[in-house]
């Protein structure tokens, strides 16, 4: 019979050979070769965003005194970039464990509860984890990027600026912090990092519910899951709407970075997990929750002409 190929998971596209089949690994480990190129990876992009969100100059875009559009006061922010993190971190860390701790209650009140659930939640965790850390990563790299290449001025850059009537171009703030922070307007950094970790969230909870999967032999009681899924979305536009308060940014940049931040946590959330819409949502697709006893998909079987 010739040699079924195993099919590569998202997990660890780089780290297999294609000649041989992933092997299961009984524990969701870091050091596991599986996901350490994925940490150290995921990592470096983040201290690489830390780094463009303090260090390099931005473009500097010319603006005109007169300019509503950059002309309103400088508040204090309610919301500093710490809680940000707080916030995208802390809040998807809550869903994930909230849903953990239901799975629990539930598996250990059943008859036949496994012996293993421990290993297996553990694993689930591990995945969610690793996949909230690189959606915000790749959030932030990606929005900073922007931010560096676009140099689009906040709302309140002339109250930051404090411009020369003589040389309208030239700040007289000696606050060079403020008056590269002013620089940086789009698109919307604590937009993008809550969306993007409680943009993860969502993706879990939504699988973990059920809420996008049609069950023609109970249709009832869907609402209830739809309502608890749109919690993360409206935390994320809570945190959108007080940027605009303190004159931060623009409409226009909040959009965009919120925007930005769901995307890149579906894609995150689908480089571990499976669909929520399929029949395996809420699976990781590699370990115990992913795969059957053969080290395949789950489901996956040989066809008929494979095991000739």
């Amino acid at each position: 019979m010739p040699h079924r190929q195993q099919p590569h998971t998202s997990a660890t596209p780089l780290l297999l050979p294609s000649a041989r089949p992933a092997p299961l690994v009984p524990l969701a480990s870091p050091l596991s070769p599986l996901y350490l190129l994925d940490y150290v990876t995921t990592f470096l992009v983040m201290a690489t965003s830390v780094f463009l969100d303090n260090v390099p100059e931005p473009f500097h875009r010319d603006f005109q005194l007169y300019d509503p559009q950059i002309s309103h006061p400088y508040r204090t922010e309610t919301v500093p970039s710490w809680m940000g993190w707080v916030i995208a971190f802390g809040g998807a860390a809550v869903i994930v464990l909230a849903v953990c701790a239901v799975r629990a209650w539930k598996v250990t009140r059943r008859r036949d509860c496994p012996e293993d659930w421990r290993a297996t939640m553990g694993w689930d965790v591990h995945h969610a984890v690793l996949g909230t850390i690189l959606a915000v990563a790749l959030t932030q790299f990606v929005t900073n990027v922007l931010k560096l290449m676009i140099g689009e001025l906040r709302p309140d850059f002339l109250a930051r600026c404090q411009p020369s009537l003589l040389e309208p171009q030239t700040c007289t703030n000696p606050n060079a912090s403020s008056i590269r922070d002013g620089r940086m307007s789009f698109p919307s950094g604590h937009s993008g990092r809550v969306a993007a970790g409680l943009g993860f969230a969502l993706w879990y909870l939504v699988a973990a519910t059920g809420a996008a999967v049609i069950d023609q032999r109970r249709p009832e009681g869907r609402i209830w899951k739809l309502l608890l899924c749109f919690m993360p979305l409206l935390v994320i536009a809570t945190m959108a709407i007080n940027r605009l308060q303190r004159n931060r940014h623009h409409v226009q940049d909040v959009c965009v970075g919120g925007v930005l931040g769901l995307a890149i946590s579906y894609i995150s959330y689908r480089y571990y997990y499976y669909s929520v819409a399929s029949r395996h949502a809420g699976k990781p697709k590699l370990g115990p929750l992913g795969h059957d006893e053969t080290g395949g998909e789950p489901g996956a079987q040989e066809s008929p002409n494979e095991a000739e």
